[in-house]
């Protein structure tokens, strides 16, 4: 009888929040963000490594081992859309009941986990890639696929949140004219909140210079104003 600890435990939750995990790659990064994002202790794994894919850890490739030999993972191998085979993970029946038990002690650590990887499920694993790279660039360090995921991550601008999702063209507004562009200074928070909530955004993302290579753009698609010039607003922010 193979012993589960606590970290074996959330990886069968992490795993069955969603009705599969598609490839290993995926479950790594998923393992990594939460690993970031929602445990901050030694709840889970901490072991992460600048790998081939970006950061991996072997704690949670032995983990995973574990739950397969006890059952409470099944894994099922599927021909993706590239005719290549890839296992797609899923929580088995006797491991629901694990999974319940953990999560009736712990609903909101649930609730964050069940967030994050029900938003990646959809996506694909180059989106995912690009999210976790910008993020962790620490971990790139040795990957194969560095120069691939980082033209994925320029094309789709994929690595925006879910926080700091831009409105599609039919939900275009209008930028209060209260705004003028003097006042956009690059490290003034308050100012650079009324500016996020003058575009539609939830919250204020955090300072990064290369957001100033995309801002032009993104404005210009997004908001009507006839006074309204993003290349000045672009040049105002970056201080001339």
């Amino acid at each position: 009888m193979l012993f589960l600890t606590t970290k074996d435990k959330w990886l069968l939750v992490l795993i069955g929040s969603v009705p599969y995990v598609k490839g290993r790659t995926r479950l790594q990064k998923y393992g990594l963000l939460l690993s970031k994002e929602i445990f901050k202790n030694n709840n889970f794994f901490n072991d992460w490594e600048p790998d081939d894919f970006g950061g991996y850890s072997q704690q949670l490739a032995v983990s995973l081992k574990k739950l397969e030999r006890r059952d409470l993972v099944r894994v099922t191998e599927v021909i993706d859309q590239t005719d290549e085979p890839v296992n797609h993970y899923g929580i088995s029946e006797k491991g629901e009941e694990i999974q319940k038990d953990l999560i009736s002690h712990n609903p909101s650590i649930f609730e964050k986990i069940k967030e994050i990887i029900s938003f990646y499920h959809q996506k694909s694993l180059s989106s995912l890639l690009a999210d976790v790279y910008e993020k962790y660039p620490e971990l790139t360090l040795k990957s194969k696929i560095k120069a691939q995921v980082n033209k994925t991550r320029i094309q789709n601008e994929s690595y925006l949140s879910t926080k700091y999702e831009i409105p599609t063209d039919h939900e275009k507004f209008e930028i209060s004219s209260t705004v003028s562009a003097k006042e956009h200074v690059y490290n003034d928070e308050d100012l650079r909140e009324k500016l996020a909530k003058s575009i539609g955004l939830a919250t204020v993302p955090h300072l990064d210079p290369k957001s100033f290579e995309r801002i032009r753009g993104v404005l210009a698609k997004n908001i009507l104003s006839d006074d309204f010039d993003s290349i000045e607003i672009v040049k105002e922010i970056r201080g001339g």
